[in-house]
């Protein structure tokens, strides 16, 4: 999963209702792993991922955390170009372009 900033102009999105980020998001409290991050409703979907809204719990800052399905890269190429973009990702710091600011990785 990589958290980024959140832009507001997203925030028409958010009307968007789905089931399954309530079961992920279960799913994901229940590990521990989002200890730090509520996530709120998906706000778009790729080929290997869904972007929720979350909030930081500490801060209550808004940021759109991308969750990628493991389950879905079952081949190398596809795992190595999700590598790729998070690499880049991690080095990419423009104002006009989103920010990552946390990564956390899980078995699923």
């Amino acid at each position: 999963m990589a958290v980024f900033s959140f832009n507001e102009a997203n925030d028409l999105k958010l009307n968007r209702q789905n089931t399954a980020s309530n079961h992920l998001t279960e799913s994901l409290a229940k590990e521990g792993v989002l200890e730090n991050y509520q996530i709120g409703k998906p706000i778009g979907q790729g080929a290997y991922a869904t972007v929720y809204v979350c909030y930081h719990k500490a801060t209550m800052k808004k940021y759109a955390i991308k969750i990628y399905q493991k389950v879905k890269l079952n081949d190398s190429m596809k795992r190595k170009a999700v590598q790729r973009e998070i690499m880049a990702l991690k080095r990419i710091d423009h104002p006009h372009i989103i920010k990552m600011y946390d990564l956390i990785e899980t078995g699923k």
